[in-house]
């Protein structure tokens, strides 16, 4: 209150990372691979561009990449993941419902570089958020937050915060559009996860 007993207004400003790039790798498993097949889900990765370009995310800031690791003999033929970027704020992918495999966080498969120690991840992985979630083959939290993820030493690349699933995501997925939307208008991680407005996360 102020002197007169009137109320007083304050206004806390908002955070804002210098690290500013999005990365969304929507390359998958395609044609060849019944049991895995992800030719027609697009629009699962590309659905975050949405919520970026509403909330004020530069297209320029914002690296896609969308495609069919094309399955022959059970092996995936790589696609062109993105698998370096700088500055990064977010990242999305298949994880290894995609060449990139189980430990794409790992042995510098993908690195960032710059700025990327303010970010939020969230791959497409049904069983991403148990601890031995390599018994699944799925890239997980542990190899995600660990030492050396993503190229960095002393857990200097690592996420500041993830959403995972635990069991198959029957009773929805988490919203990416959503999810990173609300980070980049500056939200903490809590509101940007609590309002994909799904139960299914950690």
């Amino acid at each position: 209150k102020g002197a007169g007993g009137g109320r007083k207004a304050i206004y806390r400003k908002q955070f804002t990372p210098a690290n500013t790039n999005y990365v969304l790798d929507g390359f998958r498993h395609g044609y060849g691979y019944p049991s895995d097949n992800y030719t027609s889900s697009g629009s699962v990765v590309s659905g975050a561009t949405n919520g970026l370009l509403a909330n004020g995310v530069s297209s320029s800031a914002i690296m896609f990449a969308d495609g069919l690791d094309i399955i022959t003999n059970g092996l995936a033929l790589d696609g062109p993941h993105i698998r370096s970027a700088g500055n990064v704020a977010g990242y999305m992918c298949w994880g290894y419902h995609s060449s990139l495999g189980t430990f794409y966080a790992l042995s510098n498969n993908v690195v960032w570089t710059g700025n990327s120690q303010w970010w939020l991840i969230h791959t497409v992985e049904s069983f991403n958020g148990q601890r031995e979630a390599n018994t699944w083959r799925c890239g997980n939290y542990i190899n995600w937050f660990s030492i050396n993820a993503f190229g960095g030493t002393g857990y200097s690349k690592t996420p500041v915060g993830a959403v995972s699933y635990v069991d198959e995501p029957t009773t929805g997925a988490i919203d990416p559009s959503l999810y990173f939307g609300f980070w980049a208008r500056g939200k903490t991680f809590v509101i940007s996860a609590w309002n994909t407005h799904h139960s299914d996360f950690l």
